[in-house]
């Protein structure tokens, strides 16, 4: 309730009271009645005092009725002014109540209540009842003309009461005016005494500044970060007092490690191994390993344990720690500067997150530093030049990655460096060629970046390299008959580039090799008949480069062949039916000019899963004996010039789901028993109208190299079409727009 000064109230609102009467002479309100402003010395008829019910909350009407007597009582009123306000919202403030105006206790209610000649003090927890005297004679005035006007001006002033406190209002620095606060309870002292211990534990972790959680006594907000209920998790666990100086770890040290790995639990969630920790002794919570000697945390391995969070800064304060993993988890945030206080870390891995922002500069100054893995996140910026200060340096990870800028030389300084692997990430610039002067590196995963350069000679020096990726690069030139000095050597990998020249032959000499890919290159010439001693030998991948020839039969003395992937080349004569003797799981030969039959032994091939020789000019016809091709998903035969029956024996292959025949000399009725297959969901042929093949359960029916899917009656290649095939393929549609581009 508030007080309305009469002068506030306009003679429009006082001639909606009294709309013929004029105004009354000034009266004084007495014990609560109305006096009838329609009185005269004419009206002798007897009076009758008839109540008048106002609401509570809206005092307004008797205000109003009692305007005559403004001018006398003006000075007894007390005035809500701008400033009243603003006081208000101040108060409100140091209470919490941010911008909400508080209900008045009694105090307040006496200090806006009537004065002993312009108010009227009111109950609150009743209406106020006025008692109007009426003159009953038959000339008086009806009491209605009082009911409507005081129920109007009640309901208008009810109305603005409602608008002026929940209206939103401008808001000011700090001030929420729609969002109530609660005061916060003030904190102990011997919390605020183990915050400030806190505080100065871990100040270095804030580089000297005060950490903002220290002030949660002044600022609540700050009672929700996980410094604060770590503090609080100490202090009701008693350990700021219990701690004692031990003989090898002083009470600092103690206290700092219980803090940070408190502040690390509470700033993450959704853990599936939380075995221990908060209670008892933390060298037996999971994950963390001490010391046996003095109990100091030397390793936290946390990988593939389902956390959430962030990184708090002061795990990185923890005394002695040497080795920090939380790989294969769903942390986000970036990476705390506070990371370069940890001088004595050996080992942080990082990989498989969701870690943003950049690399920290200050992770270059851990001089003790070994092992950097930070592969798989989302980081960005660029590698430090500055990276050359870990001179103990064995492994750098940041693969997979949004990095930018150029691979910086000084990297390759570090004398023991072993493995760098920086693959799909946004580098760009030359390879430099230091890298190949160092003769301990291992591991080189430079693919899918925007890298240019060529294979140099002194590639010959990296006597112990076991990995070299460079594909998906702008790499020019040919390798270089050195590569035969890496006699270590397993995966040499440069698909997607600009290379050129033949195989040198010392390549064939390594017979550590197991996975080569010259792919999507202009390679050329021959494949030399010594691949024989690449005995350990599981994927080569030769496609889309210019080899010609006849494939050697020495692939097939390959005794752990895998995958043999060599379509889209020249090669020439038949498929070497000493390749069944390969455990081959996919076989990729089409895109040659290959001819001849298939031979029969590879047609019933047990451990072949993909077998894709179309687009050649193969002949003959499929042997029965595919019904032992039981690993079979995928078979492919199109464009060629088989001919014959489709043998029913292919409906017992059961994990057929991709079989392409279309564009061959097949003909009859394809069998029951291979539309019977259910795991088939890919089945072309020629079974146009009128074509030479019958298929009910075929998906698609082809004719001159188009194939339409029967269900949207769409295009299922991507050759050129004719419209008037169409036809003959499906009749009635003419109506579709083949020369739509989303129908090819």
């Amino acid at each position: 309730a508030r007080n309305i000064e009469m002068s506030d109230i306009s003679d429009n609102l006082k001639a909606l009271l009294d709309p013929v009467a004029s105004p009354a002479p000034s009266t004084s309100l007495v014990s609560g009645s109305i006096p009838n402003p329609e009185e005269s010395a004419d009206v002798t008829n007897e009076s009758k005092d008839v109540p008048v019910i106002v609401p509570t909350a809206v005092p307004v009407a008797a205000a109003v009725a009692a305007s005559d007597q403004e001018d006398e009582n003006e000075e007894d009123n007390e005035n809500v002014s701008e400033d009243d306000i603003a006081d208000d919202n101040e108060d409100d403030n140091e209470n919490g109540k941010k911008g909400v105006h508080k209900a008045p206790d009694d105090a307040d209610r006496n200090d806006v209540g009537p004065s002993s000649s312009t108010s009227i003090q009111m109950d609150p927890d009743k209406p106020t009842v006025f008692v109007v005297p009426i003159d009953a004679s038959e000339g008086a005035r009806k009491p209605r003309g009082i009911y409507i006007p005081v129920a109007i001006l009640s309901v208008i002033s009810l109305i603005a009461i409602l608008v002026f406190v929940f209206y939103p209002k401008e808001k000011g620095p700090g001030i929420n005016v729609n969002k109530f606060t609660p005061t916060a309870v003030p904190l102990s002292s011997k919390m605020k005494e183990a915050l400030d211990t806190s505080a100065k534990m871990v100040k270095g972790a804030y580089f000297g500044n005060t950490p903002p959680w220290a002030n949660a006594d002044d600022d609540p907000s700050q009672r929700d970060t996980a410094q604060f209920k770590a503090v609080e998790w100490m202090v009701e666990n008693d350990l700021m007092d219990r701690v004692e100086n031990d003989p090898l770890q002083k009470k600092e040290d103690i206290l700092l490690t219980y803090f940070a790995l408190a502040a690390f639990f509470y700033g993450t969630n959704g853990w599936n191994n939380r075995e221990g920790w908060m209670t008892g002794d933390h060298c037996s919570w999971f994950g963390v390993t001490c010391y046996n000697t003095t109990n100091h945390v030397w390793k936290i391995d946390l990988h593939h344990n389902g956390i959430h969070g962030t990184l708090v800064p002061e795990v990185f304060l923890i005394p002695k720690l040497f080795y920090f993993s939380v790989w294969t988890n769903e942390m986000i945030g970036t990476i705390p500067m506070s990371i370069g206080l940890a001088k004595d870390m050996e080992v942080v891995d990082l990989e498989f997150n969701e870690f943003e922002g950049t690399i920290p500069e200050e992770v270059y100054g851990l001089e003790n530093m070994r092992k950097l893995w930070l592969g798989s996140n989302a980081l960005i910026g660029t590698i430090s030049n500055n990276i050359s200060n870990l001179n103990r340096l064995t492994e750098f990870h940041a693969y997979v990655n949004q990095l930018t800028g150029t691979i910086p030389r000084s990297l390759f300084t570090i004398p023991g460096l072993v493995e760098i692997d920086i693959i799909i990430n946004k580098l760009e610039g030359t390879i430099p060629l230091e890298m190949y002067d160092l003769s301990s590196m291992q591991y080189i995963g430079l693919s899918d970046n925007k890298l240019e350069g060529y294979i140099p000679e002194n590639i010959g020096n990296l006597v112990s390299l076991q990995a070299y990726h460079i594909s998906k690069n702008k790499i020019t030139g040919s390798i270089p008959e050195s590569i035969g000095n890496c006699q270590q050597l397993e995966e040499f990998r440069m698909f997607e580039n600009d290379m050129t020249g033949t195989i040198p032959d010392s390549l064939y000499t390594i017979g550590t090799l197991e996975d080569v890919s010259f792919s999507q290159n202009r390679f050329e010439g021959t494949i030399s008949s010594a691949v024989s001693n690449l005995i350990n030998m599981k994927s080569w991948w030769g496609h889309r480069n210019d080899f010609s020839g006849t494939i050697p039969i020495q692939f097939g003395e390959l005794p752990m062949l895998r995958e043999f992937y060599m379509h889209k080349n020249t090669f020439i004569g038949t498929i070497p039916e000493e390749l069944v003797d390969a455990p081959l799981w996919k076989l990729y030969l089409w895109g040659n000019k290959l001819s001849g039959s298939v031979p029969e032994m590879l047609w019933s091939h047990p451990s072949i899963s993909e077998l894709h020789i179309a687009d050649n000019e193969l002949t003959g016809t499929i042997s029965p004996g595919i019904q032992f091709m039981q690993n079979a998903t995928a078979i492919q035969l199109e464009n060629n010039k088989f001919e014959g029956a489709i043998p029913e024996e292919i409906g017992f292959l059961n994990q057929l789901d991709i079989l392409y025949l279309q564009s061959n000399n097949f003909s009859g009725t394809v069998p029951g028993l291979l539309c019977e297959l259910v795991s088939l969901s890919a089945f072309h042929s020629d079974c146009s109208d009128g074509g030479p093949v019958e298929c009910k359960c075929c998906t698609s029916c082809c004719a001159d190299d188009v194939c339409i899917d029967r269900k949207t009656g769409l295009s299922t290649s991507n050759m050129n079409r004719r419209v008037e095939v169409t036809d003959r393929v499906m009749p009635g549609l003419w109506d579709l727009d083949f020369k739509n581009e989303d129908f090819y």
